[in-house]
């Protein structure tokens, strides 16, 4: 790699790896740039993964949303039409499914703490 940086002139640009947090003493607070890139680091995480979708962040906080709406009128028209038997799925989607929000949170150590709410 030397030789490269040497016939051009210019350095050679390496491959970035995945993010990992520094290296800390126990005990010891993370840094703002630390805590931020953590929270980043999650979100673009359960985004990839989950198909989460960003409802709302702060610098180290953020509500993540996954799941869909249930269509109340389509449903409804179903059940009309298939004389109420289509209730039977319309109540099971309506117990299970949804939106659901996730609360992210970094605390001072740089710790990624998840709530379900």
């Amino acid at each position: 790699m030397a030789d490269d940086q040497q016939q051009s002139g210019q350095p050679v640009p390496q491959s970035a790896g995945p993010w990992t947090p520094p290296v800390q003493a126990p005990g010891t607070k993370a840094t703002d740039a630390v805590r931020k890139a953590a929270l980043a680091q999650h979100i673009a995480t359960a985004v990839a993964t989950q198909g989460a979708r960003v409802e709302s962040q702060s610098d180290f906080q953020a509500v993540l949303l996954t799941g869909h709406v249930v269509n109340h009128v389509l449903h409804a028209i179903l059940t009309l039409f298939t004389c109420g038997i289509w209730a039977i799925v319309w109540l099971l989607l309506v117990l299970t499914g949804g939106v659901k929000r996730h609360l992210l949170q970094v605390d001072d150590y740089g710790n990624v703490l998840v709530q379900h709410v």
